[in-house]
């Protein structure tokens, strides 16, 4: 059976983890029921059981929004540290050409000094900086060292200047390869997600009980009201309409005909297509405007409800599930 990866975002409103649990219990159900699956639907193959049961572990393992976040932070922890260290060593080294140099704006200028407020807080400019720091410090390496700005010191600007660019680029590719791994996670969570989705549609055809047809109800859907129409069948004539809840023998319906006309009857059937005869029915009158019932008592099958206008004008039936 095809499953489709919707990787956008998620089928489901539920928790993951609770996603999983549902699916292998609905898994659970399904291997009870296999048989009948497989005879009312070739899709449900020998197979299916097996890789839906792989998909829900493939959705168990995939990396959580938790662990690709750790790492970015860790990541971005480290580059926040070395912007600091960054900072530090421009506004030590400063100080130091201040010292070498001093009275000289022009030369502290080739150090970067006039872009530094500009920099500072920006990853990329401030790399610049530091590059185009160390070239100036190491030509005047000697003049520093006479002030003390030592050659650790001159190592440390030159392993920042490296450090820097790097880190920055390992946050970036992080950043990047978080949002391939969260469409790749969420792909694997609707697959799994998807194979329940299969067995769910087809249980509320394949089985009449109500009990059974529980069994495969998903999780996660967003929560609705009970289905309700309300139709106007012409005068003499019939209307129809389709419901999308499953309507099994004992689905509990109200059928209600809020204002008749004197005189004025509707009969309410049960049928699988709309050119079906229509057999059995429940009747709604003026004396009888609200009634619930079961499906089952409207017609043997179907999903479809059909209203009979019994009078001179055209009836409208309001119909809900309950």
């Amino acid at each position: 059976m095809a499953v489709s990866d919707n990787a956008a975002r998620r089928g489901y409103i539920v928790a993951d983890a609770t996603m999983h649990q549902d699916q292998r219990t609905m898994h659970a159900h399904y291997l009870n029921h296999e048989a009948a699956f497989r005879a009312f639907n070739p899709e449900f193959d020998a197979g299916f059981g097996g890789r839906w049961l792989a998909a829900v572990e493939a959705a168990e393992a995939a990396t959580g929004h938790t662990e690709r976040t750790g790492a970015l932070m860790e990541l971005t922890a480290g580059l926040s540290a070395t912007m600091d260290q960054a900072r530090q060593a421009l506004q030590r080294l400063f100080y130091f050409v201040g010292q070498a140099f001093p009275d000289n704006g022009g030369h502290l200028d080739q150090y970067g000094r006039r872009g530094y407020l500009a920099a500072r807080k920006q990853t990329d400019k401030m790399s610049g900086l530091l590059q185009m720091a160390l070239a100036a410090a190491t030509r005047d390496a000697a003049a520093l060292a006479a002030k003390g700005f030592s050659a650790a010191l001159l190592a440390e600007l030159g392993a920042l200047a490296t450090a820097l660019p790097a880190a920055a680029s390992a946050k970036a590719i992080q950043k990047g390869t978080n949002a391939e791994d969260r469409a790749r996670y969420v792909a694997a969570q609707n697959a799994a997600y998807a194979y329940g989705q299969a067995a769910s549609a087809a249980a509320k055809i394949c089985f009449t009980e109500r009990a059974t047809v529980a069994l495969f109800r998903l999780s996660g859907p967003a929560a609705t009201p009970p289905e309700r129409h309300a139709i106007t069948a012409p005068a003499g004539g019939s209307k129809a309409v389709a419901f999308a809840t499953a309507l099994l023998p004992d689905t509990p319906l109200r059928l209600r005909l809020p204002a008749p006309k004197k005189g004025q009857t509707a009969t309410v059937y049960r049928v699988s297509a709309p050119d079906e005869p229509l057999v059995g029915g429940v009747l709604l009158a003026a004396g009888e405007r609200r009634l619930d019932v079961l499906a089952g008592e409207l017609g043997p099958a179907g999903q479809l409800l059909v209203v009979l206008s019994g009078g001179a004008y055209p009836v409208r039936v309001a119909l809900a599930v309950r």
